[in-house]
């Protein structure tokens, strides 16, 4: 006769869904959408407007340095012709 503790083989199996488990997943197959797939979702809206609010920036940045260089452009262009007496 057993006198308790482990025995080998005993109890539920590992990974093996109660019935509380599989009532909550046949819900949630009956809706759509897991929880999984709509916080996926949700991120990747975040980083889309994460990405065109960057790309908004460096569009403004872009132009600056675009400036910026057009009036060192012209200000090399001035120095020159002074050297040169032209």
């Amino acid at each position: 006769m057993s006198r308790g503790g482990k025995r080998e083989g005993a109890g539920r199996k590992r990974g093996a869904p109660n019935k509380a488990t599989q009532e909550r997943q046949a819900k949630v197959a009956a809706t759509g959408a897991t929880p999984l797939e709509v916080m996926i979702r949700k991120m990747r809206f975040h980083l889309a407007i994460a990405d065109r609010e960057m790309a908004k920036g460096e569009a403004a940045d872009t132009e600056k340095v675009i400036a910026a260089l057009d009036k060192a452009e012209a200000y090399v262009g001035k120095r020159k012709r002074a050297n040169t007496g032209y």
